[in-house]
């Protein structure tokens, strides 16, 4: 059980994440230290030397020299979503970000400062995203009418939020020779009648297709610096070069000194930990009027959001109001209880809060097994772990 002390507070519970790390500058220095995040609970900082196929993590921490099984961690560093550039958004939950050069019926030209000029088969690709709003609040409306939803025609957003239907004329190969930015695209409207929109025009484009799948299950997740954020099967990091195996099935590898250093978020596959699913909340509800239940979503705020917290952004969670209770039933084989507690970065004016968690056994009363310190908007997360 979790509790938050003042009310009018969007409170964020977030299961099995990683630690919060500031870090915007491009170089192709060794990558720093970093929160590493154990199943047992535990943090320890640790510099990325090695990422193995299996999972296994190989780095530096004060002591010395670390290997990391993968049953032994659940993620490295945190993830900041990119505010800038075009984003490709992937059927599997990926997202690339870069600047868009073409978009053919095979192919998506993507040029980015990390990975070059790359050519992401289109089949693998859900939308683009030409213009982010700002707003935290209308990017994540887009993101989730485009990914969350399934569309049976091809469909354009434009900046000044009209939205047409119908059908993109897309070339069947790619230029010869790829154009410095992208003009846009040929457009077919109802009535049969073709207009060629500009990219500047532009806001989004979604193919036609089933919603994106957030391929969680068995998939891990690696994201860089420049926004970049993929779920992968498979990840192999040493070095200059890379590997990922995404868990669309497109694997992409290349070899720069900007990769290691580039690597911003890890998360293993659940391997030796797993996360408290939404079907594992026995209860919750709002303090001050017990009667009344709250039925935020999964993963969201309690505004439907995503959950961000001193600037990073976590995938895993639930979004309560303040002076709330979650009530969640741990597996009987689980050991340790491990998550982050934290107030949402559009609560800065809100007040402060302070989460307890309390562990009942079977029968038993409850007893207060952890507590924060006062946390306000723009705090660094909570993190705990406790004994089950």
């Amino acid at each position: 059980m979790v509790r938050g002390l003042p009310a009018s507070v969007l409170l964020g519970l977030m299961g099995c994440l990683s630690s919060v790390a500031r870090d915007v500058l491009w170089s192709a220095e060794p990558p720093a230290a970093r929160a590493c995040h154990l199943v047992d609970g535990r943090e320890e900082s640790l510099r990325i030397v090695r990422l193995e196929s299996d999972w296994t993590l190989q780095g530096e921490s004060p002591s010395g020299k670390v290997t990391r099984k993968p049953s032994e961690w659940f993620s490295w560093g945190a993830y900041r979503p990119a505010m800038a550039g075009h984003h490709v958004l992937l059927t599997d939950g990926s997202q690339w970000v870069g600047q868009v050069l073409a978009v053919s019926q095979s192919w998506v030209v993507v040029s980015s400062q990390l990975w070059g000029t790359l050519r992401i088969p289109r089949k693998y690709v859900c939308a683009i995203v030409v213009s982010p709003p700002l707003p935290w609040a209308a990017r994540d409306a887009i993101w989730r009418e485009l990914l969350e939803r399934a569309s049976e025609r091809d469909r354009v957003l434009l900046q000044d939020d009209d939205a047409w239907d119908g059908e993109l004329r897309l070339e069947a190969s790619l230029p010869s020779r790829l154009p410095l930015y992208w003009p846009g695209v040929s457009f077919a409207i109802d009535g049969g009648q073709v207009v060629q929109l500009e990219a500047r025009r532009i806001r989004a484009i979604r193919f036609a297709g089933p919603a994106a799948g957030e391929a969680t299950g068995t998939s891990g997740v690696v994201a860089f610096r420049d926004g970049t954020r993929c779920r992968v099967r498979e990840a192999e990091l040493d070095g200059s070069r890379v590997r990922l195996e995404l868990a669309s099935g497109w694997q992409v590898s290349g070899e720069s000194e900007r990769f290691l250093p580039g690597i911003a978020y890890l998360r293993s596959p659940p391997i030796g930990w797993r996360v408290l699913e939404e079907e594992r909340i026995r209860d919750r509800r709002h303090v001050p009027m017990l009667t009344r239940k709250i039925e935020p979503r999964w993963g969201r705020s309690v505004l439907g959001s995503r959950l961000k917290v001193a600037d990073s952004e976590y995938g895993w969670g639930v979004g309560v109001l303040g002076r709330s209770r979650l009530v969640v039933d741990v597996p009987s084989e689980a050991r340790v209880l491990a998550g982050a507690a934290g107030v949402d970065d559009r609560a800065l004016e809100a007040g402060s809060v302070i989460f307890r968690v309390y562990v009942m056994e079977r029968g038993g009363e409850w007893r207060l097994a952890a507590e924060s310190p006062r946390l306000r908007g723009g705090d660094e997360p909570w993190r705990f772990g406790v004994d089950v």
